[in-house]
């Protein structure tokens, strides 16, 4: 993976596969990409690039190294550190053959440029700038916000069940709190109060759409917990070494695919909670309408009525996927 052989031959295939396409060329950092895109648009001496003046400095240095030129343009706000798509506008001419539109944070611009109707002379090159040059950087943010919570008053937002740790710390006021599970591969969660000065307050945690028959105790002691907003709200005066325990059952089911860009309007996926349910086998299986996943006492998931067993995948890096040689595995079915 360090340099060029035969791991990064194999993933740019996959890549050119996935998408289509007759090439795929891994490069080593977004620097070399957004370089490769300005280079392949055809960009050079007397051509102008838009990009915002708030950005790493790969974005600008991209365009100087094919010989354009860069045209800064402002973010929208101190609170939205994107660029600001009404500037843009004013800053197109003639000259003007791509836009870069840095997504800052992981933060992806709410209306990227260049498809309004006063920038007809950009269509050629748009879908490729779009593409391309993003550097938009969503996986740090994400990982970071998987632990994280979030405070408004006296509610505290627990987003994800992870193995975690949070303190909350206002002047003189402290909420410590420990977080547990083997989730999602167990359906328990336990939080342990390390701390408490703030009083009374709302413990919300997360309600996805994948479960079911939730219980909540608090100590052992069941309690009935209203669900607000995508959140189970526990409101308690909790005590250092309170012990809320969260227990529940994850769905299984079969449904339509959530891209429609690069999957068949009859492609199905199976699901256990958030896990991918996938068949290791060379034959592919086609599953009728009124597919049915169950898990058996066994604890493994088959179709109903079958023999067909599923296993779980967390992500696509899980270490099986990428034997292909060892074992292959289908996760999408047609129904007919």
């Amino acid at each position: 993976w360090i340099s060029m052989g035969p791991k990064c031959s194999a993933l740019e295939d996959l890549f050119r596969e996935k998408l289509n396409v007759k090439y795929a060329c891994a490069v080593t950092n977004c620097t070399a990409a957004l370089h490769l895109a300005c280079y392949a648009l055809g960009l050079g001496k007397g051509d102008e690039v838009i990009c915002p003046s708030l950005t790493f400095a790969a974005t600008v240095n991209c365009i100087h190294y094919v010989g354009a030129t860069p045209v800064f343009c402002d973010i929208v706000s101190k609170d939205n550190l994107g660029i600001d798509p009404e500037r843009i506008e004013s800053l197109i001419n003639q000259n003007t053959k791509a836009i870069i539109p840095m997504h800052y944070g992981g933060f992806g611009c709410d209306n990227c440029p260049g498809i309004t109707q006063n920038t007809d002379d950009l269509d050629v090159h748009i879908p490729e700038a779009h593409w391309c040059c993003t550097m938009r950087g969503g996986e740090g943010l994400s990982r970071a916000a998987e632990y994280t919570a979030f405070v408004d008053g006296k509610c505290i937002y627990v987003p994800f069940y992870r193995n975690a740790d949070f303190t909350y710390n206002n002047i003189d006021k402290m909420f410590t709190v420990e977080e547990r599970t083997d989730y999602p591969f167990a359906e328990t969660v336990t939080f342990n109060i390390k701390q408490n000065s703030m009083g009374k307050l709302a413990l919300c945690l997360p309600h996805y759409f994948w479960m079911e028959s939730i219980s909540v105790k608090v100590n052992n002691k069941l309690l009935t917990c209203p669900e607000q907003d995508g959140f189970i709200v526990l409101t308690c005066r909790f005590r250092s070494r309170d012990i809320i325990s969260v227990s529940f059952k994850m769905k299984t089911g079969c449904g339509k695919t959530i891209n429609p860009y690069n999957t068949s309007v009859d492609d199905r996926t199976a699901f256990y909670g958030p896990l991918q349910l996938c068949v290791r086998d060379s034959t592919k299986i086609i599953l009728p309408p009124d597919a049915r996943i169950e898990q058996r006492s066994n604890g493994k998931f088959y179709l109903r009525g079958t023999q067909i067993q599923f296993g779980t995948i967390y992500h696509l890096m899980t270490p099986e996927v990428w034997k292909p040689k060892q074992s292959a595995w289908q996760m999408l079915f047609k129904a007919h």
